[in-house]
């Protein structure tokens, strides 16, 4: 007798059993060490970019290492003592460490062009602050009624502060700044960014690989995937300033936050990522990184809550930045590991076609450009001696720092994660936090934009972690799945 066809929901019903199995295995719900590791690691973080800018800075590479050795140990967390860690010392863990970061935000500037005078001009960001611990305080403490609110009002604070930031930096001296004004622009006017060039706004620092100068411009265009600039435009069109559209990409990643673990620690995470030291300073200098960081907050909830959009999102992940590369590997801990590569292959061709649709209508136009901006100067960029990386410091005491060193580095974080990581969303994030975080110390280029976006993970890694004892509520397609007559014959 031939099968009848298979609902698709009915399909979503058996990856949840699955998902529920792995769990009770311990994969999805990651030991209960791993959340409080990942906290750790990602304040440890927050502190050195919060003493170094994300430079050279002998003080941060403490903090950083114990950050990467953090990660690293929340990767193979399922090897691990099963040591209690109930969710109450978690949210105590997350609130004492976001109250830690609002403290660290007297101790400098939130930016570095701020026009205000500090601190005699920062009254309001002050206020601003003491507005955003209260709140912080009464979602670590309070009584479920005074829940419901603390959360979105946290999510406008820290838009009102943003804004604060970017109105007193309006014009940073950073070429990405120029980069996405003048290509926003451009694209308005239905020209191609990939054929564009630039002003070289650093004169002779050597911040720029041999023949990448001419005559004081820059003889490459823009230098990332379309998608980032498609984000950027609406920033760019409503007030002006593409990084308005940064600072509500933070802020949805947090939201996504919150929503892959429905309960206090999930809204406590986005705070730690909201109110990270070095927060406002990404958002002043205009990097990409919101928007890697929303697509990736974006990719764990579906993951963890809507499966369906899971394709669209781990897609639009591929498509923002080059250094999205790793995913895909990193992608076989959402489908139970390399077992499920035929998962895997059902994932990616529908997340390819996804990333190829945001990113083929403005390559086609301008292919040599594309490649020569957006992967062949990649491979020209020097070496940085002011890069917070391990290479940096080898480089600086005369010692080789092979460029390659990153690249091999990784392999084994890579297999670690795939052989003995755990599976589903937590697992993935974890990962992404831990090979990042290498990737980056051992790199030929490491700023406060990279390290930032490998915090955005390990806080992803926070909420993708899920209380052994209450795992989430199956959505309304799962449950009907489930129901007499809806199911798959095994």
């Amino acid at each position: 007798m031939s099968a009848s066809p298979v609902p698709a929901r009915a399909v979503a019903a058996s990856h949840a059993d699955k998902a529920a199995r792995t769990a009770a295995r311990g994969g999805v719900n990651a030991p209960t060490l791993a959340a409080p590791l990942l906290t750790v690691a990602a304040l440890t973080l927050g502190a050195a970019l919060q003493l170094s800018d994300g430079h050279f800075t002998p003080g941060a590479f403490p903090w950083l290492t114990v950050a990467l050795i953090l990660s690293l140990l929340a990767v193979v967390a399922p090897l691990l003592p099963r040591i209690a860690f109930s969710a109450r010392a978690l949210t105590a863990l997350l609130g004492a460490g976001c109250l830690l970061q609002i403290a660290a935000f007297l101790m400098k500037p939130p930016g570095k062009y701020l026009t205000a005078a500090w601190p005699r001009d920062y009254a309001p960001f002050f206020g601003g602050l003491l507005v955003a611990a209260l709140l912080i305080a009464i979602g670590w403490w309070s009584p479920r009624p005074l829940r419901r609110w603390w959360f979105p009002a946290l999510l406008l604070v820290h838009f009102l502060l943003g804004t604060w930031v970017i109105r007193q930096s309006p014009a940073p001296p950073i070429d990405v700044f120029v980069f996405q004004q003048e290509s926003s622009a451009a694209l308005l006017r239905d020209e191609n960014p990939y054929g564009l060039t630039f002003p070289d706004i650093y004169g002779s620092e050597p911040y720029y690989g041999p023949g990448l100068v001419a005559d004081g411009r820059l003889n490459f265009g823009f230098p990332y995937p379309p998608l980032s600039l498609f984000l950027a435009l609406p920033g760019y069109l409503l007030a002006g300033d593409y990084r308005f559209a940064q600072l509500l990409a933070l802020i949805l990643a947090g939201v996504f936050l919150a929503l892959a673990r429905p309960d206090r620690v999930g809204a406590l995470v986005a705070a730690l990522l909201l109110f990270s030291p070095r927060a406002f300073f990404v958002l002043e200098q205009g990097w990409t990184e919101p928007f890697a960081i929303l697509l990736l907050a974006a990719t764990v909830a579906c993951a963890r809550r809507w499966p369906r959009a899971l394709p669209l999102a781990l897609g639009l992940l591929l498509a923002i930045k080059q250094t999205m590369v790793f995913i895909p590997l990193l992608a076989f801990l959402l489908v139970g590991g390399l077992g499920g590569w035929r998962d895997w292959l059902r994932l990616h061709w529908r997340a390819g076609l996804v990333a190829l649709v945001v990113t083929l209508p403005l390559v086609l136009g301008e292919v040599r450009g594309f490649v020569t901006a957006v992967i062949t100067l990649q491979l020209y960029q020097p070496q940085r001696s002011d890069a917070l990386s391990y290479v940096a410091a080898l480089a600086r005491a005369g010692l080789p720092a092979p460029t390659w060193l990153a690249f091999v580095a990784i392999v084994p974080v890579l297999a670690l994660a795939l052989w003995r990581g755990a599976r589903g969303p937590a697992g993935f994030a974890t990962a992404a936090g831990a090979l990042y975080l290498v990737f980056f110390v051992l790199n030929k280029q490491a700023f406060c934009n990279y390290y930032f976006f490998a915090l955005g993970a390990l806080c992803c890694g926070i909420a993708a972690t899920q209380p052994a004892a209450s795992p989430v509520a199956p959505s309304r397609h799962q449950s009907s799945a489930t129901k007499p007559g809806t199911g798959t014959r095994s």
